[in-house]
């Protein structure tokens, strides 16, 4: 007597293997998604890490209350930057005027992006 698969078997057999490929495929795609979400973050700490650099280089304590310099306390804008089609935009950053018994001023850089 001659034993073949039936089609239980078979259907069983290709459901398997499409179990087997899926999680095959989501091993390549999960980590691609969360590498193009760490290249944003990094794009972004970068953009505040010049913003930093470039505000540093105006730290004068002769120009601390002129109103308009980029160390006067109060709302700055970030000029937009676009990097591989993604947008970084309405950034901005504060300058909190020192309290109490600071010597400092306080910076918060704020970088937008989807």
């Amino acid at each position: 007597m001659k034993r073949t698969f039936t089609l239980v078997e078979v259907i069983v057999a290709a459901l398997i293997l499409v179990i087997v490929f899926a999680g095959l495929l989501a091993s390549f795609v999960v980590p691609r998604n969360y590498v193009k979400r760490v290249n944003k973050r990094l794009v972004a700490a970068n953009l505040v890490r010049s913003n930093l650099n470039r505000l540093s280089q105006k730290v004068r304590q002769d120009q601390w209350d002129i109103a308009g310099e980029a160390l006067y306390p109060g709302t700055h804008n970030v000029p937009d930057y676009t990097m591989d089609g993604i947008d970084y935009n309405s950034s901005y950053y504060q300058v909190l005027p020192p309290s109490g018994d600071q010597d400092y001023r306080e910076v918060k850089i704020t970088i937008n992006y989807p």
